[in-house]
């Protein structure tokens, strides 16, 4: 579609240099901000923790599977976990 189409179907857009685009209305679309957040707020009510600014020292695994972590705080055994590491 057009800059002007877009303009029309995205109101406050950055219109900079834009000549066109394309559009699905039938394809969905989702904010990453509010989507972590929801998963972060379900996954609270199905048990999950959440451990913050903590660097992992050792990971203690069973048969190929990791039984617990080790970090400069605490250490965690569950059968499950997941790890994230970001850096701005």
């Amino acid at each position: 579609v057009d800059a002007e189409k877009i303009r029309n179907i995205i109101p406050g857009i950055n219109n900079d240099g834009l000549l066109g685009g394309t559009y699905s209305p039938e394809d969905g679309s989702s904010s990453p901000l509010l989507a972590i957040h929801a998963f972060y707020r379900k996954s609270k009510e199905f048990g999950a923790e959440y451990n913050f600014n903590e660097e992992v020292i050792d990971i203690t695994t069973k048969n190929k599977k990791i039984t617990g972590v080790k970090t400069n705080k605490a250490e965690y055994k569950t059968h499950l976990f997941l790890f994230y590491q970001f850096r701005g």
